[in-house]
């Protein structure tokens, strides 16, 4: 029996989902389960990236999401913004899930809508049901959490930069 851990990508045909793929692809860890992708069913990955055509066998699939969750110790939604928060609710409390979208960064509605301009449909997941996903910040938070919000690159940047500095300001 293998004890590695069982990963999905749901939309794995987007920038951030392939270059989340070939890094999963490196690690000696990882049992790739589920590549996820609506408009691309049934294609070999290979044919979409020729860049990963040294890799055989892997198809992308459009598998029900219970199914994917059942199956899945991680899934990783690699989603537009909007299109994560229609599709987290299904996996929450079934499965980890990483949330690589804006969608679940903020836990304020009308901050997340002033800043995205469009309407959260989820408000109430807000609550702090994602954890932000900064390591250097809230590990042991993350460690626990079913649900993460992987925070986004000029944030994180930012964030880190700061962090020296966290108890010399105020506000």
């Amino acid at each position: 029996m293998s004890n590695k851990i069982k990963v999905s990508i749901i939309g794995v045909t987007g920038y951030t989902g392939t270059e989340l793929l070939r890094c999963l692809l490196q690690h000696p860890e990882i049992e790739l389960k589920y590549l996820v992708s609506r408009q691309h069913e049934g294609t070999p990955l290979s044919e979409l990236f020729p860049r990963l055509s040294h890799i055989e066998g892997l198809n992308i699939t459009n598998t029900a999401h219970d199914t994917v969750a059942n199956d899945s110790d991680v899934v990783f939604l690699c989603l537009p913004h909007k299109a994560a928060q229609e599709v987290a609710p299904s996996f929450l409390g079934k499965t980890k899930i990483i949330d690589f979208s804006a969608d679940f960064r903020l836990s304020d509605k009308e901050t997340y809508e002033r800043y995205y301009n469009i309407e959260h449909h989820h408000p109430e997941l807000l609550d702090g049901r994602f954890v932000y996903g900064l390591p250097e910040i809230y590990r042991d938070q993350i460690a626990k959490a079913d649900a993460v919000a992987n925070p986004g690159c000029f944030a994180l940047l930012v964030q880190l930069l700061l962090l020296p500095f966290k108890d010399k300001m105020d506000g």
